[in-house]
């Protein structure tokens, strides 16, 4: 069984070193950000390719992070 989306962002969030509350707290907040509301749930390998970007992105803005570099993370999407 995979991970879902939820758990992909709490895994990257503990690696990223955050406490829990603070991982809970962001997890709401990047999800709503990235377009991905009413996939909490769903396993990542279950996502479109466009959904799996954003997931990607989801998971790099854990932690508030001071820069942010992309290169092409999308194909046209609009956030």
């Amino acid at each position: 069984m995979g991970n879902t989306v939820i758990e992909n962002l709490q895994f990257i969030g503990r690696i990223k070193g955050l406490d829990e509350q603070r991982i809970e707290k962001e997890i709401s907040s990047i999800i709503a950000t990235i377009g991905l509301e009413g996939h909490e749930s769903k396993e990542a390998r279950q996502l479109s390719g466009g959904q799996k970007r954003k997931l990607g992105i989801g998971m790099a803005l854990m932690g508030d992070p001071n820069i942010f570099i992309m290169d092409e993370p999308t194909s046209g999407t609009n956030f």
